[in-house]
Formats: structure tokens, sequence, C-alpha cells
């Protein structure tokens, strides 16, 4: 393989500097060859893939520098004279060296980075002569790559959905009443609006808690009356307190059930009103609770 013609090829304004240090690799690298061909045909792959790229070499050219000078004159299989004990240890090392590199190979797939399988066999292959710088290029050309959170969580079912969405909404609702009850009191004549708000949102509330207390059936009309009932006490008579500490009751109830819901589903569902706060509530227009907090 002619690298320098490969840089003019790839990159056709490259000086001379960058030309003689491809050079020098290649020399080495043909060097490096008859000693150790399996570290060599690594090296190789990995400049062809820098130069193609045109991604920085330098770091592959130092470790084609270090591998040259470490192994010229260095002997490129194991010594068969060598004491029984010696050779064993050496295999071992070689076999773990492989077992370990196989694991890499395996978790950087399974992370979505690309694998040479021709650059893996070279990897392998140079284990038994140096299983260190084996590993080194095993890590070095296998990355893995780190999830993002969302792929570790595991994905919401259509039960946690419909819980999360039900539970949410009864949250709001509560919130919305004691915004309500704060401006209107519990029972309201001399504004439509308040009037309106006061009788849509308990009974939304109870659909919601319904829903809520058994996500797998469809809320019945009794079930959600007898809700709309007992859930918050509401009409004229009953304290603004009353219904607000009702209604606040009530929150601690659907955060208990959210709670319960995580740990026996191990679902990681967010429930956006657990944390909201009631709004301050405006200047109200006067009603009959207005009248009747008068006297205590």
């Amino acid at each position: 393989m002619d690298f320098v013609q490969l840089l003019n090829q790839t990159v056709p304004d490259a000086g001379p500097n960058a030309q003689r240090s491809i050079l020098d690799a290649q020399r080495k690298l043909e060097m490096l060859r008859a000693k150790n061909p399996q570290e060599a045909e690594i090296y190789s792959q990995q400049l062809v893939g820098a130069i193609s790229n045109k991604e920085d070499p330098r770091s592959i050219l130092e470790g084609i520098g270090k591998s040259y000078g470490m192994s010229i004159g260095k002997p490129s299989t194991i010594n068969e004279s060598a004491q029984p004990q010696e050779i064993a240890k050496k295999q071992a090392t070689s076999a773990a060296a492989i077992a370990n590199i196989n694991s890499l190979v395996e978790q950087s797939a399974k992370s979505g980075s690309p694998v040479n399988p021709a650059l893996i066999d070279s990897i392998i292959n140079l284990a038994p002569y140096d299983p260190d710088k084996a590993m080194e290029m095993a890590k070095s050309a296998l990355p893995v790559l780190e999830q993002k959170p969302e792929e570790k969580a595991p994905k919401k079912t259509a039960a946690d959905i419909t819980f999360e969405q039900n539970a949410s909404a009864a949250l709001r609702f509560t919130n919305q009443l004691a915004d309500a009850i704060k401006k209107y009191g519990t029972f309201e004549l001399a504004s439509p609006e308040g009037a309106a708000k006061l009788g849509q949102l308990p009974y939304q509330m109870a659909i919601a808690y319904a829903k809520t207390v058994d996500p797998s059936s469809v809320a019945r009309e009794g079930e959600v009356a007898a809700a709309q009932k007992y859930l918050i006490p509401m009409g004229m008579g009953t304290r603004d307190a009353t219904a607000l500490a009702a209604a606040k009751d009530f929150k601690k109830d659907i955060e208990e059930r959210v709670s319960q819901y995580k740990k026996s589903t191990g679902s990681d569902i967010t429930i956006g009103e657990i944390d909201k706060k009631s709004e301050s509530p405006e200047e109200t227009v006067g009603g009959a609770n207005t009248f009747f907090d008068k006297f205590k």
C-alpha cells in the first residue's frame, strides 16, 4: 500500500512535512511487518482510514513509531525453549485478552459503534504475541458509545400513559377548583363564570379520579356521582376552609397513588401537576359564601 500516493489523492494540497511523516510511517510499517505482521496490518488499516477520512493521523503515527522501536529485534513468537509454566502463563494471558476483546466487540456493537471484522481478526491474531498491545488497540478501535438517558429508561406502556394522563388531570382540576373556591367560595350565584367553574370542575375531577383508581375500566356514571359527592364538599353553607382542606387531602391521595404505581410497575411516569401551586386568587366579585363567611 502506497500511503503517500493515497495522501496525495485524498489531500492534494498536503504539505511536504505531512508527506515525509507518512513516508516515514510507511517505511517503519514495512520493517514492522517482517517482525510483527498482525500489528503492522492493524496500523496499516488505521492509517488508511485516517487518510481516507481526512482525520488527524498523529496518534497513529506515534503508535507506529513506538511499536517499531519495541518490535525490531524482538522475537515474534513464543520461545519454545521457555519453561512450561511460562508458556502456560503466556497462553492464559492471551486467552484472557481474546475473551476481553470479544466482550469489547459485543459491547461496542450493542452501543451502535461500527465494527470492522477484518480489524477485529487482526487484533485477535495479535493477542497471542502481545496481549497488552492487542487490548490497547481494541480499546482504541472499539469505542463503546454511551447510551442516552432516554434509551436506558424503560418505555412507557399504554397503561402507564393512561394512568399518567388521568392522574395529571385529577391534580390539574383540583388546583383549578381550589383557585375557584378561593375566588368565589363553595357556592356562587352572582357570577356566571364562577357558578360554571364550581359546577364543572368537581364533575371533571371525579371522572379523572375514577379513571385513576381503575385505569383499565370506563368511568361509570354512578362511580363518578359518588366521587363528586364525597371527594370535596361544596354548596351553600360549606365553609371555604373545609373545601380547601378536602382538596389538599385529595391531592395527597393522588400523589400517593402515583408513588405506589411507580414502585409496583417501575415506570418512570411524570405528573407535572404535583409540584404546581395554586395561583393567587383574583379579587372576588361577591357571592353567597362571601356573605355567609362574615358570620363565624
